[in-house]
């Protein structure tokens, strides 16, 4: 015969919705009530119940999808108009309104919030006891993120909350790029994505201090992207330009200030009609007629015309032994610069160190200016570029 171990426990588990849930507190044998001091006021719970023994366990019945329970908020204090100001990347001042005390003095008052709806974390007290309305300043909030956020009041009976209210952190200032696409009149402003940020306030100016500003660049909106064209500048000219990002918690501080000088303007002639007089084995001479520059630099690449031009404000180092100048983007050998003065004679170089019964290709590209303010012509031209094959 099978005798039946009696009950020596009880636990109740809960939620919010009609599923059971791990298990919640333990209920003492012999005793058929429990009571649940964790619930929120005013909230909804489902209750199951299971009896316990030394060797095993069983749910109880319930009806329905288990036992309704909802905890009064009579005798709680009652708080209404969540706040949140002065907020910052990395907090806010929070606070509420405690419209009543509940019949029982409050004892203490405070604010929770989170990343998730109906916060319980970060729990800071504010220090007062009185109802009406408080505030006071919270941190260590992540920059550029949606918070949630309630605050609470307690008295002898318990602890009640506000209703949820959210707000974003602002972000972080951003992260800013070197400036691409330089010409004489522009350039391309880039920078990286800032968390949380919805909007960007670009800044030109040719004050290293900001004093007074490129018309039309002083806070300027750019969307939400991560570049800007840059326009109206003049040439020969240092800008500085900064960032900050933005989004409905405020704008952040000032990125670091970068700087472009603008050069000058680029020849309109570009040079043309390359061609090959003389062709060795390992060696050739190119010659080709001159734009309108003040100078020019040649390019040579192996097996294809040059695939990169050169960047405005860059000088290359040449060197007529083919691979050993400047690299421009990859495999395109700067082999020839050569300046123009009265009379203008320079059109032609020897290139060495090439390979026998090989295809090199040559392009000529003029520019005016020097240093930062060297610009280039980088459009090509009749027979620019050109191609000739070593000998075998």
């Amino acid at each position: 015969m099978c005798r039946e171990k009696p009950a020596t426990g009880y636990t109740a588990t809960l939620r919010t919705t009609p599923a059971r849930r791990a298990t919640s507190g333990p209920v003492a044998a012999g005793i058929n009530v429990y009571t649940d001091t964790t619930a929120v006021v005013d909230a909804d719970y489902y209750y199951w119940i299971r009896a316990t023994n030394s060797t095993s366990w069983s749910q109880s019945d319930f009806q329905g999808n288990g036992a309704l329970g909802r905890r009064s908020s009579s005798g709680f204090p009652t708080l209404i108009l969540p706040t949140a100001t002065a907020i910052s990347a990395s907090g806010a001042t929070l606070g509420a309104t405690i419209e009543t005390n509940g019949g029982s003095a409050i004892t203490s008052r405070g604010t929770v919030w989170g990343a998730t709806p109906i916060p319980t974390g970060n729990s800071m007290a504010e220090g007062g006891v009185a109802t009406g309305v408080f505030s006071h300043a919270r941190s260590g909030m992540p920059a550029g993120k949606l918070i949630y956020f309630r605050a609470w009041a307690s008295n002898n009976n318990g602890i009640a909350y506000s209703d949820d209210a959210t707000f974003w952190t602002v972000p972080n200032a951003p992260d800013i790029l070197s400036a691409t696409a330089i010409q004489s009149d522009s350039f391309q402003a880039n920078w990286i994505a800032t968390m949380g940020a919805t909007n960007y306030l670009l800044d030109v100016s040719t004050d290293s201090s900001f004093g007074s500003f490129v018309p039309g660049y002083q806070a300027r909106a750019t969307g939400n992207g991560v570049t800007f064209a840059v326009t109206n500048l003049n040439s020969l000219t240092t800008n500085y330009w900064r960032m900050r990002a933005v989004n409905s918690g405020g704008i952040s501080l000032y990125s670091t200030t970068n700087i472009v000088f603008t050069p000058t303007n680029a020849p309109q002639t570009q040079a043309h009609s390359i061609t090959f007089p003389s062709v060795g084995t390992t060696q050739m001479t190119i010659g080709w007629t001159n734009g309108n520059g003040q100078g020019r630099i040649i390019v040579a690449r192996q097996g294809a015309a040059p695939s990169q031009a050169p960047e405005n404000g860059v000088t290359y180092t040449a060197n007529s032994v083919f691979g050993a100048g400047s690299q421009i983007g990859s495999n395109n050998f700067v082999v020839g610069s050569v300046q123009s003065y009265s009379p203008n004679t320079y059109d032609s170089i020897t290139v060495t160190g090439l390979t026998a019964s090989t295809a090199y290709f040559f392009k000529v590209y003029e520019f005016n200016g020097s240093g930062a303010g060297i610009s280039y012509q980088v459009s090509g031209g009749i027979s620019n570029p050109n191609g000739q094959m070593t000998t075998p």
